[in-house]
């Protein structure tokens, strides 16, 4: 099994430096690693020239994209360098756990049916201290659970309640390149290509072990000023599911149409924000306190 790791990387070489250096201390070595660098200044490229003479007999690639890609197209353009069978996509901020292609290897090797791999996460900050109770809440939040290894999720579940991750998944090559990021979702990127993957139901396997380190910082998406949980809420609300699955998407939305919601009354026009006020999952969270706070907020606007 070869085994692809991608990393697209803007701006962040002390970061991209501890994400690689978690690829080469794996103890199953992937076939290669591929970067794909949108950085506005040379420092990355002349660090992975020095890296890459360090290790004459390992595949370490890199490519310089000037001008910059952006995300969708830096994340397709690794899909389309890799020559693995497998990809496994590493944001350059996070970390893989230095168990985790071989934990990932055992579980493809034992069963050729799945599609896709993916575990629990720990949370980290910028200097990489190690928070364990947000990471238990991180992974409770998002379905990555003992009883969720044991009661695995239909692919279009896992996709939308988001247990399938931004990143640190391993999945077939064959699939990321077919599929690959899509423009028009924008923000939501990551999100969108996870739900797309559960709509075309390809397998997905959750397994209950901590495969990846997820750096929360300001210039994480989830802490950044941009509209990816409206997006990913918009993305949703027009996603039919089967009526198995309807109870599970429901309770989705109404939490996340309260950040929707906000994020709405921030970036986007006031009668939009209205609308999202009143939309029929937020309707449920309007007598809250939060409610009560967005209701003010738009009067306000």
């Amino acid at each position: 099994m070869n085994i692809s790791i991608c990393i697209p990387t803007y701006n962040r070489l002390e970061h991209l430096e501890q994400a690689i250096d978690s690829c080469l201390k794996q103890t199953l070595k992937p076939f290669e690693i591929i970067v794909s660098d949108d950085s506005s200044n040379d420092e990355s490229e002349k660090w992975m020239i020095e890296l890459a003479k360090n290790y004459p007999d390992f595949t370490i690639r890199y490519k310089r994209n000037q001008p910059g890609l952006r995300q969708v197209k830096n994340v397709n353009q690794l899909f389309s360098m890799a020559k693995g069978d497998f990809i496994v996509l590493l944001h350059d901020d996070d970390l893989l756990h230095k168990d985790a292609l071989e934990l990932f290897k055992s579980i493809l090797e034992k069963d050729s049916s799945i599609d896709i791999v993916f575990g629990k996460q720990y949370i980290i900050y910028d200097d990489g201290t190690l928070d364990m109770k947000k990471s238990e809440e991180l992974n409770q939040g998002y379905y990555r659970t003992s009883y969720y290894e044991s009661n695995q999720l239909k692919p279009i579940e896992a996709g939308l309640v988001q247990q399938f991750p931004n990143d640190c998944y391993i999945l077939k090559s064959s699939i990321a390149k077919k599929h690959g990021y899509s423009a028009e979702a924008k923000d939501a990127c990551d999100f969108e290509f996870g739900l797309r993957l559960g709509i075309n139901n390809y397998k997905m396997h959750f397994v209950d072990s901590y495969t990846a380190y997820y750096r929360l910082s300001s210039e994480s998406i989830s802490t950044s000023n941009n509209d990816f949980a409206l997006m990913a809420y918009e993305i949703a609300k027009q996603t039919e599911v089967p009526e198995s699955s309807l109870e599970l998407k429901n309770r989705w939305m109404v939490l996340q149409s309260k950040v929707a919601c906000y994020l709405a009354i921030k970036l986007r026009s006031k009668k939009e924000a209205w609308s999202l006020y009143f939309d029929p999952w937020h309707r449920k969270n309007i007598l809250t306190f939060g409610g009560v706070k967005r209701f003010f907020m738009l009067l306000l606007k």
